[in-house]
Protein backbone atom coordinates (compact mmCIF):
# COMPACT_ATOMS: atom_id res chain seq x y z
CA UNK A 1 0.00 0.00 0.00
CA UNK A 2 1.73 3.15 -1.33
CA UNK A 3 0.42 6.51 0.31
CA UNK A 4 0.87 9.63 -1.15
CA UNK A 5 1.70 12.18 1.71
CA UNK A 6 0.09 15.27 -0.29
CA UNK A 7 -3.57 13.08 0.00
CA UNK A 8 -2.74 12.82 3.65
CA UNK A 9 -2.33 16.53 4.22
CA UNK A 10 -5.21 16.88 2.23
CA UNK A 11 -7.38 14.41 4.13
CA UNK A 12 -5.78 16.36 7.29
CA UNK A 13 -7.36 20.24 6.25
CA UNK A 14 -10.45 18.92 5.71
CA UNK A 15 -10.85 16.83 9.09
CA UNK A 16 -9.74 19.95 11.16
CA UNK A 17 -11.99 22.40 8.59
CA UNK A 18 -14.75 20.22 9.66
CA UNK A 19 -16.06 19.70 5.99
CA UNK A 20 -15.26 18.76 2.48
CA UNK A 21 -16.08 21.93 1.14
CA UNK A 22 -14.24 24.24 4.12
CA UNK A 23 -11.06 22.21 3.72
CA UNK A 24 -11.42 22.96 -0.24
CA UNK A 25 -11.73 26.76 0.44
CA UNK A 26 -8.85 26.53 2.38
CA UNK A 27 -6.71 24.70 0.63
CA UNK A 28 -7.58 26.62 -2.33
CA UNK A 29 -9.54 23.63 -4.50
CA UNK A 30 -12.50 22.71 -5.98
CA UNK A 31 -15.04 20.56 -3.90
CA UNK A 32 -14.82 17.93 -6.53
CA UNK A 33 -11.16 18.19 -7.06
CA UNK A 34 -10.89 17.77 -3.02
CA UNK A 35 -13.51 14.59 -3.04
CA UNK A 36 -11.46 12.59 -5.98
CA UNK A 37 -8.23 12.92 -3.85
CA UNK A 38 -10.10 11.29 -0.35
CA UNK A 39 -11.45 9.03 -2.76
CA UNK A 40 -8.06 8.15 -4.26
CA UNK A 41 -6.72 7.99 -0.31
CA UNK A 42 -9.35 5.47 0.90
CA UNK A 43 -8.73 3.38 -2.41
CA UNK A 44 -5.08 3.22 -1.19
CA UNK A 45 -5.97 2.08 2.51
CA UNK A 46 -8.77 -0.41 1.60
CA UNK A 47 -10.96 1.54 4.57
CA UNK A 48 -12.94 4.13 5.33
CA UNK A 49 -11.65 7.11 6.56
CA UNK A 50 -13.99 9.79 6.47
CA UNK A 51 -18.05 9.90 7.77
CA UNK A 52 -20.34 12.15 5.88
CA UNK A 53 -23.14 13.80 7.59
CA UNK A 54 -25.17 16.81 7.70
CA UNK A 55 -22.50 18.50 9.93
CA UNK A 56 -19.87 17.60 8.16
CA UNK A 57 -16.76 14.98 8.46
CA UNK A 58 -15.86 13.08 11.32
CA UNK A 59 -12.78 10.64 11.37
CA UNK A 60 -13.30 6.71 11.40
CA UNK A 61 -11.06 4.96 13.93
CA UNK A 62 -8.85 3.81 10.86
CA UNK A 63 -9.06 7.94 9.80
CA UNK A 64 -7.63 8.48 13.38
CA UNK A 65 -4.97 6.51 13.38
CA UNK A 66 -4.16 7.70 9.81
CA UNK A 67 -4.73 11.72 11.54
CA UNK A 68 -1.84 10.95 13.55
CA UNK A 69 0.63 10.12 10.88
CA UNK A 70 -0.35 12.88 8.90
CA UNK A 71 0.18 15.23 11.74
CA UNK A 72 3.52 13.88 12.51
CA UNK A 73 4.03 14.89 8.58
CA UNK A 74 2.70 18.31 8.77
CA UNK A 75 5.01 18.95 11.65
CA UNK A 76 7.97 17.54 9.89
CA UNK A 77 7.45 19.95 6.54
CA UNK A 78 7.14 22.75 9.18
CA UNK A 79 10.30 21.85 10.96
CA UNK A 80 11.93 21.14 7.54
CA UNK A 81 10.50 24.58 6.31
CA UNK A 82 11.96 26.42 9.79
CA UNK A 83 15.22 24.84 9.91
CA UNK A 84 15.75 25.99 5.95
CA UNK A 85 14.85 29.62 6.38
CA UNK A 86 17.14 29.57 9.26
CA UNK A 87 20.26 28.56 7.34
CA UNK A 88 18.81 31.22 4.86
CA UNK A 89 19.06 33.69 6.46
CA UNK A 90 22.38 32.48 7.93
CA UNK A 91 23.95 32.23 4.97
CA UNK A 92 22.50 35.46 3.78
CA UNK A 93 23.69 37.58 7.10
CA UNK A 94 26.96 35.62 7.93
CA UNK A 95 30.40 36.65 6.05
CA UNK A 96 32.80 33.79 5.85
CA UNK A 97 36.68 35.70 5.66
CA UNK A 98 39.66 33.54 4.68
CA UNK A 99 42.92 35.13 6.23
CA UNK A 100 46.50 34.50 7.11
CA UNK A 101 47.53 33.82 10.22
CA UNK A 102 49.04 37.56 10.84
CA UNK A 103 46.09 39.12 9.21
CA UNK A 104 43.82 37.73 12.18
CA UNK A 105 45.88 38.70 14.97
CA UNK A 106 46.07 42.66 13.99
CA UNK A 107 43.79 43.50 10.97
CA UNK A 108 41.05 41.25 11.55
CA UNK A 109 40.51 41.79 15.59
CA UNK A 110 40.40 45.21 14.85
CA UNK A 111 38.22 45.18 11.85
CA UNK A 112 35.60 42.65 14.22
CA UNK A 113 35.68 45.05 16.55
CA UNK A 114 34.56 47.65 14.76
CA UNK A 115 31.84 45.97 13.40
CA UNK A 116 30.80 45.17 17.20
CA UNK A 117 30.91 48.83 18.26
CA UNK A 118 29.44 50.35 15.09
CA UNK A 119 25.43 50.22 13.58
CA UNK A 120 23.67 47.30 14.33
CA UNK A 121 23.54 44.78 13.61
CA UNK A 122 26.61 43.55 12.97
CA UNK A 123 26.73 40.67 10.65
CA UNK A 124 28.35 36.85 11.64
CA UNK A 125 31.95 36.54 10.50
CA UNK A 126 33.29 33.25 10.34
CA UNK A 127 36.85 33.06 10.20
CA UNK A 128 38.78 30.65 8.58
CA UNK A 129 42.95 30.65 8.56
CA UNK A 130 45.40 29.98 5.44
CA UNK A 131 47.63 30.26 3.30
CA UNK A 132 48.16 32.58 0.88
CA UNK A 133 47.73 29.92 -1.53
CA UNK A 134 44.63 28.04 0.76
CA UNK A 135 43.33 31.13 1.14
CA UNK A 136 42.86 31.52 -2.80
CA UNK A 137 41.56 27.77 -2.93
CA UNK A 138 38.92 28.96 -0.46
CA UNK A 139 37.37 31.77 -2.62
CA UNK A 140 37.31 28.79 -5.13
CA UNK A 141 35.69 26.74 -3.88
CA UNK A 142 33.25 28.91 -2.31
CA UNK A 143 34.27 28.51 1.24
CA UNK A 144 34.86 31.66 2.02
CA UNK A 145 33.25 35.07 0.66
CA UNK A 146 36.21 37.44 1.26
CA UNK A 147 40.01 36.67 1.67
CA UNK A 148 43.18 38.33 2.44
CA UNK A 149 46.00 37.70 0.78
CA UNK A 150 49.94 39.51 0.65
CA UNK A 151 49.76 40.64 -3.14
CA UNK A 152 52.79 39.29 -5.02
CA UNK A 153 50.80 39.41 -7.92
CA UNK A 154 47.98 40.38 -9.54
CA UNK A 155 47.68 37.83 -12.21
CA UNK A 156 44.64 35.85 -10.85
CA UNK A 157 41.14 35.39 -11.43
CA UNK A 158 40.16 37.73 -8.61
CA UNK A 159 38.84 40.97 -7.67
CA UNK A 160 41.52 42.80 -5.25
CA UNK A 161 41.03 45.90 -3.47
CA UNK A 162 44.45 47.03 -1.46
CA UNK A 163 44.28 47.78 2.32
CA UNK A 164 47.46 49.22 2.98
CA UNK A 165 51.58 48.53 1.62
CA UNK A 166 53.15 46.39 4.06
CA UNK A 167 57.43 47.35 4.54
CA UNK A 168 59.32 44.02 4.29
CA UNK A 169 62.31 43.60 6.74
CA UNK A 170 65.43 41.35 7.21
CA UNK A 171 64.95 39.53 9.97
CA UNK A 172 67.83 37.64 11.79
CA UNK A 173 69.13 36.07 14.81
CA UNK A 174 69.99 39.14 17.58
CA UNK A 175 73.54 36.99 17.91
CA UNK A 176 74.57 37.17 14.45
CA UNK A 177 77.48 39.60 14.29
CA UNK A 178 75.68 41.81 11.77
CA UNK A 179 72.88 42.51 13.81
CA UNK A 180 73.68 45.75 15.32
CA UNK A 181 74.41 46.87 11.46
CA UNK A 182 71.57 49.58 10.31
CA UNK A 183 71.49 47.99 6.89
CA UNK A 184 73.30 44.77 5.97
CA UNK A 185 72.84 43.21 3.13
CA UNK A 186 71.23 40.38 1.92
CA UNK A 187 74.47 38.39 0.38
CA UNK A 188 75.81 38.60 3.93
CA UNK A 189 73.72 35.91 4.41
CA UNK A 190 73.83 33.81 1.51
CA UNK A 191 75.33 31.05 3.29
CA UNK A 192 73.10 30.84 5.61
CA UNK A 193 69.42 29.41 5.68
CA UNK A 194 66.32 31.24 4.95
CA UNK A 195 63.08 30.50 6.58
CA UNK A 196 59.80 31.63 4.43
CA UNK A 197 56.34 31.51 5.24
CA UNK A 198 54.79 30.01 1.93
CA UNK A 199 54.76 28.95 -1.50
CA UNK A 200 54.64 32.40 -2.48
CA UNK A 201 56.13 34.66 -0.06
CA UNK A 202 58.97 31.56 -1.11
CA UNK A 203 58.77 32.72 -4.69
CA UNK A 204 58.98 36.43 -3.77
CA UNK A 205 62.38 35.77 -1.54
CA UNK A 206 64.11 33.49 -4.24
CA UNK A 207 63.39 36.53 -6.59
CA UNK A 208 65.20 39.40 -4.49
CA UNK A 209 67.87 36.85 -3.86
CA UNK A 210 68.32 36.56 -7.03
CA UNK A 211 69.06 40.17 -8.06
CA UNK A 212 71.29 40.20 -4.90
CA UNK A 213 73.56 37.93 -6.23
CA UNK A 214 72.75 34.23 -4.93
CA UNK A 215 70.36 31.24 -4.61
CA UNK A 216 68.86 31.22 -1.75
CA UNK A 217 68.58 28.29 0.76
CA UNK A 218 64.93 27.34 1.66
CA UNK A 219 65.15 25.15 4.95
CA UNK A 220 61.37 26.10 6.16
CA UNK A 221 58.43 27.00 4.82
CA UNK A 222 55.84 27.44 8.01
CA UNK A 223 52.48 30.24 8.43
CA UNK A 224 53.57 29.52 11.99
CA UNK A 225 55.02 32.76 13.03
CA UNK A 226 56.43 31.79 16.31
CA UNK A 227 58.24 28.81 14.99
CA UNK A 228 59.87 30.68 12.21
CA UNK A 229 60.97 33.29 14.62
CA UNK A 230 62.53 30.55 16.90
CA UNK A 231 64.10 29.08 14.63
CA UNK A 232 65.81 32.66 13.17
CA UNK A 233 66.51 33.46 16.84
CA UNK A 234 67.99 30.24 17.42
CA UNK A 235 70.74 30.96 14.24
CA UNK A 236 69.15 28.09 12.38
CA UNK A 237 67.90 30.62 9.84
CA UNK A 238 67.43 34.25 8.66
CA UNK A 239 64.05 35.28 6.84
CA UNK A 240 62.05 38.44 5.17
CA UNK A 241 59.46 38.93 6.74
CA UNK A 242 56.63 42.10 6.63
CA UNK A 243 55.40 44.40 9.10
CA UNK A 244 52.37 42.79 9.75
CA UNK A 245 54.02 39.42 10.29
CA UNK A 246 56.45 41.26 12.98
CA UNK A 247 53.57 42.94 14.53
CA UNK A 248 51.64 40.24 15.37
CA UNK A 249 54.37 38.72 16.87
CA UNK A 250 57.72 39.45 17.80
CA UNK A 251 60.71 37.21 19.38
CA UNK A 252 62.89 38.83 21.96
CA UNK A 253 65.75 36.97 20.04
CA UNK A 254 65.57 38.46 16.31
CA UNK A 255 66.94 41.61 15.05
CA UNK A 256 64.82 43.39 12.91
CA UNK A 257 66.66 45.21 9.85
CA UNK A 258 65.19 47.71 6.80
CA UNK A 259 66.77 47.21 3.90
CA UNK A 260 66.53 48.47 0.21
CA UNK A 261 67.07 45.65 -1.10
CA UNK A 262 63.48 44.04 0.37
CA UNK A 263 60.06 45.39 -1.84
CA UNK A 264 57.21 46.39 -0.40
CA UNK A 265 54.09 44.11 -1.00
CA UNK A 266 50.43 45.11 -0.42
CA UNK A 267 47.81 43.19 1.57
CA UNK A 268 44.42 42.97 -0.08
CA UNK A 269 41.05 41.75 0.09
CA UNK A 270 40.15 39.24 -2.58
CA UNK A 271 36.44 38.29 -4.04
CA UNK A 272 35.81 35.92 -6.48
CA UNK A 273 34.31 38.38 -10.07
CA UNK A 274 30.58 37.75 -10.23
CA UNK A 275 29.65 37.00 -6.84
CA UNK A 276 26.68 38.66 -5.21
CA UNK A 277 27.78 41.44 -2.84
CA UNK A 278 25.69 41.18 -0.28
CA UNK A 279 25.32 44.05 2.21
CA UNK A 280 26.82 42.02 5.34
CA UNK A 281 29.98 41.66 2.92
CA UNK A 282 30.22 45.48 1.81
CA UNK A 283 29.96 45.87 5.57
CA UNK A 284 32.64 43.61 6.76
CA UNK A 285 34.71 44.65 3.50
CA UNK A 286 34.37 48.62 4.93
CA UNK A 287 35.38 47.42 8.65
CA UNK A 288 39.01 46.22 7.29
CA UNK A 289 39.58 49.39 5.25
CA UNK A 290 38.84 51.13 8.36
CA UNK A 291 40.78 48.74 10.35
CA UNK A 292 43.94 49.42 8.38
CA UNK A 293 43.84 53.00 9.70
CA UNK A 294 42.93 52.70 13.37
CA UNK A 295 45.76 49.87 13.60
CA UNK A 296 48.96 50.92 16.26
CA UNK A 297 52.02 52.56 14.34
CA UNK A 298 54.70 49.92 15.67
CA UNK A 299 58.51 50.40 14.80
CA UNK A 300 59.84 46.99 14.55
CA UNK A 301 63.02 47.38 13.78
CA UNK A 302 66.13 46.81 16.55
CA UNK A 303 67.71 49.48 17.50
CA UNK A 304 71.53 49.92 15.35
CA UNK A 305 75.05 50.87 16.38
CA UNK A 306 75.74 54.29 14.29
Amino acid sequence: MGLDPRRLLIFRTVLAAGSVSAGARDLGWSQPAVTQQLQALERATGVQLLIRGPRGVVATEAGRVLLGHADAISDRLAAATAELEAFRDSALTTVRLAAFSSAMSTLVSRALELLRVGAPPPPRVRLLRGSHTQVKQMLQDDQADLGIVFDFDREDEFEHTTLYVDPVYLVIPASHPLARQRTPRLSDFADMEWATACSRSRAYLEAVARRAGFEPAICCETDDAVLLQTLVGGGMAVAALPKTSLTAYRSTAIAVRESSELSEISVDVIRQHGTQVTAPVIQVLHALQEATYVGPTVDVTTPYDE
